[in-house]
């Protein structure tokens, strides 16, 4: 008898490594869930082999090259199809890279240039900027921008501040659910710094605006992930904004984000999204529509590892 072997919906699978609040969706499923899904594997099969080199120059007769062990005998159970967890199944999919870096997004004919640099967090900037009171956890605050800032082909002159790191056009964000590539691209136009569960009403500092003629920039100062304890890891970082359109997103102080989404996204799900590492594009490299890497510190399900391993032996 021929099995078929189907993916109805496979929500994450996360063996938790923080206590960072999640409302996790129980569908997984959006448009761009498979580059998502792409761009992770790609991480973990790269991870796996530096990981396989090193052991190959400090042991004699490891696997040559970095060659990835080779698929394990079936072992199913009648029609149940079972999958060790191992080789990479089940693994961390992408640690976050970007601390003391700098993303710049750069207005071009075609969409936006991406290039990444080192450390350019403006100290000077943050503590001139004025704290925005009271904003809470999953909070919004709407601002006036000094000038008109083009992005994705319109202009705006408003802009809101929303707590769990990004910018947004035409209405803010204040949703507790899955902050995943699918609501990046399929909300509001957004700029994301770091699109996670932060939580500035039990931070020490919290989140500053600065605004004259040149330049609005929001920094994040020392803002906790979400806590039942409010002791989530510390996050530092900045979006700045210019008249002609450029974005820049700076980091200082990131240690790690549980799950988290960086990069702009015209909103409503227009163009296609690449999903993509930024530390390993092309200087200058154009895209069209959304760009965005999902970065995620949890130890999860490998699901184009999991469809590779069942078809070794199936």
């Amino acid at each position: 008898m021929q099995r078929f072997f189907s993916l109805l919906c496979l929500g994450a699978l996360v063996v938790g490594l923080g206590d960072s609040r999640q409302v996790t969706v129980t569908c997984g499923t959006y448009r761009d869930r498979i580059q998502e899904d792409l761009q992770l594997h790609r991480r973990m099969v790269r991870v796996r082999r530096e990981r396989l080199l090193r052991q190959q120059s400090a042991q004699p007769g490891a696997a040559a090259g970095g060659v990835l062990p080779a698929a394990a005998p079936r072992s199913d159970a009648g029609d149940i199809a079972i999958i060790e967890d191992a080789d990479g199944v089940v693994g961390q999919r992408d640690d976050f890279n970007l601390d003391n870096k700098t993303l710049t997004f750069t207005p071009s004919s075609g969409g936006y240039k991406v290039n990444n640099g080192g450390a350019t967090y403006d100290t000077a900037a943050a503590n001139a900027g004025t704290l925005i009171g009271s904003l809470g956890d999953d909070d919004s605050r709407q601002f006036q921008l000094p000038f008109s800032f083009p992005f994705f082909g319109a202009s705006y002159r408003q802009i809101y501040v929303n707590s769990d790191g990004n910018l947004t056009f035409v209405t803010g964000d204040s949703a507790s659910i899955d902050r995943s590539v699918g609501r990046f691209t399929g909300g509001p136009p957004r700029i994301s710094g770091l699109f996670d569960d932060l939580d500035p009403s039990v931070s020490r500092n919290g989140v500053y605006v600065l605004s004259d003629a040149g330049r609005f920039i929001v920094s994040w100062v020392a803002v906790p992930e979400f806590s039942d304890t409010g002791g989530g890891a510390l996050h530092t970082f900045q979006i700045r904004l210019y008249p002609d359109g450029r974005v820049e997103l700076a980091y200082s102080g990131n240690p790690f984000a549980t799950t988290a989404v960086v990069g702009i996204a015209p909103g409503g799900s227009k163009g296609p999204t690449s999903v993509i590492s930024f530390v390993n594009t092309a200087q200058g490299q154009e895209f069209a529509g959304a760009i965005a890497e999902r970065f995620s510190s949890a130890l999860e399900l490998d699901i184009m590892a999991a469809i590779q391993k069942f078809y070794q032996n199936h």
